[in-house]
């Protein structure tokens, strides 16, 4: 015989049904509005905000002689970051501007010198072509003198002869004396012309020599030119050099590259920094969402469509849009990517990371959105 349960326990179990049907009926109807409202689209939780991290390294080392920024400050492109002490700098391009000046003073110098060769040169040319063409008018004159000479002479040594076949009756002594007198001057005026001709090709043959003197000394006109091309190559070096100086001294002073916040400033006034030592870094402005889809996910995901962005640190959705697809999956772009042709190959899902960018720059401004930030993604694809 079955034991009856007490009345008063029937009526409370049938009131507690009508809760219990109205709270699974909550639960299911809330699925199924999850469930509906996830239909047409994707989303991942392997997603945080990615931006442009500018890392201003030290391109020369020295001391540190002036911070002008603090940690997390907000900086414009080309604002001053910091500053080396510059004085070993300086000076050294004083020192280079003081080397390129002594340069360009002396291929001035071999200038000058180029143009004083050329000119001697010249005058030294013009001068032995004179000389020679004096000689030889002088030699082409002794020529002349000499067949004048030598037909005088034949001319007063024949009558000589002549005259001293005579007897003494027939000529009076006076006359031949004057004929002997004559050959001999005529003689005398022969051999005086012998020698100026020798005097004329002596100095007809110097004068060539000068000429041939004068025309080797061309050679130090290119010598001359290129002592001022070596000047020319010493200015280049200088003024190369003197470039470099400044470069280094103008690496003394750190700017910001674009605008955004300092962040891990790594310097203080009196700090030794090397070169390649990180000196703070840049934070840009402009920021966006990586976001890496399941591989399975991108069948429907392409650029242009619309994205819901779940801020997970201030629980706030910012409207997004997919910029473009990465042309890789992130594994392969790994240190060390995997080589599925070795060993033995277990299929795992890859993800491929995705460029989202907001829609409203001025709402993703006024939250703050820094680099590194989680949040959930969700693409309409609809």
């Amino acid at each position: 015989m079955s034991a009856t349960p007490p009345a008063s326990s029937v009526p409370g179990r049938r009131r507690r049904r009508p809760v219990v049907l109205a709270v699974v009926a909550a639960i299911v109807v809330a699925a199924a509005v999850f469930f509906v409202s996830r239909l047409g689209t994707e989303s991942t939780d392997d997603a945080f905000i990615d931006g442009n991290v500018f890392r201003i390294g030290a391109e020369v080392a020295g001391r540190i002689a002036r911070v002008h920024v603090v940690d997390n400050q907000d900086v414009a492109a080309g604002d001053a970051i910091a500053e080396i002490d510059p004085a070993e700098f300086e000076a050294a391009v004083d020192g280079a501007r003081a080397a390129v000046a002594l340069a360009r003073a002396r291929l001035r110098e071999a200038e000058v010198q180029v143009t004083l060769v050329e000119a001697e040169t010249a005058a030294g040319v013009t001068r032995a072509a004179a000389g020679v063409q004096a000689a030889e008018a002088r030699l082409a004159q002794s020529d002349a003198d000499l067949a004048a000479s030598r037909a005088e002479a034949h001319r007063t040594t024949a009558d000589r002869d002549r005259y001293q076949q005579l007897s003494d009756r027939a000529v009076s002594p006076q006359r031949r004396d004057a004929i002997e007198e004559a050959a001999t001057s005529a003689e005398a005026a022969l051999r005086a012309v012998e020698q100026r001709i020798a005097w004329a090709t002596a100095d007809l043959a110097a004068a060539r020599a000068d000429t041939a003197t004068a025309e080797a000394h061309r050679k130090q006109v290119d010598t001359a030119q290129a002592a001022v091309e070596r000047c020319r190559a010493e200015v280049a070096g200088a003024e190369a050099s003197l470039r470099g100086a400044e470069l280094r001294l103008a690496h003394t002073k750190f700017v910001a590259p674009a605008a955004g916040r300092v962040t891990r400033k790594a310097v203080l006034v009196g700090t030794y920094v090397d070169e390649g030592q990180t000196v703070a870094s840049v934070v840009a402005k402009d920021v966006w969402v990586v976001a890496n889809f399941k591989e399975t996910q991108l069948g429907a995901v392409r650029p242009g469509l619309s994205v819901l962005v779940h801020v997970d640190a201030f629980g706030v959705a910012l409207r997004a849009h997919v910029d473009s697809i990465q042309a890789g999956t992130g594994a392969r772009f790994s240190l060390l990517p995997p080589e599925n042709a070795t060993g033995n190959y277990v299929k795992v899902v890859q993800r491929v990371p995705v460029k989202i960018v907001f829609d409203e720059p001025a709402e993703r401004d006024r939250w703050s959105l820094v680099p590194g930030m989680s949040v959930v993604p969700v693409v309409t694809t609809r």
